[in-house]
C-alpha cells in the first residue's frame, strides 16, 4: 500500500499536468503568455508571477527558488537591494 505522501504527490502531479481550461488558456494569453498545450501548472506559476510583479515578497521568493540555483558558468543570479527606510523607530 503506498504511503499518503506519495498518493498526495502523485495527485497533486496529476493535477498540475492537466490540461488548462479555455478559460484559463484565454487569461494566460491576455497575460501575453504564449503557451501551446498550457497546464494547470502554468496558471499556477502565472498568478505566482502576477503576485510577484505586484510586490509580494513571497511570490518573489518563491519564482527565485523555481528558477533554480546559480548557473555556475554564466552567473544567472540576482541581486535584491533593500533601500526602504524604516520610518517607526
Amino acid at each position: 500500500m503506498p504511503s499518503k505522501n506519495k498518493t498526495l504527490t502523485d495527485s497533486l502531479e496529476a493535477i498540475l499536468t492537466s490540461a488548462a481550461t479555455l478559460e484559463e488558456a484565454d487569461e494566460l494569453k491576455a497575460l501575453g503568455i504564449k503557451v501551446r498545450r498550457p497546464t494547470k501548472l502554468t496558471v499556477v506559476l502565472a498568478a505566482l508571477y502576477k503576485k510577484a510583479a505586484g510586490g509580494d515578497l513571497s511570490a518573489i521568493k518563491e519564482l527565485l527558488l523555481r528558477l533554480g540555483p546559480d548557473d555556475a558558468e554564466g552567473g544567472r543570479g540576482v541581486v535584491f537591494i533593500d533601500d526602504i527606510k524604516n520610518t517607526d523607530k
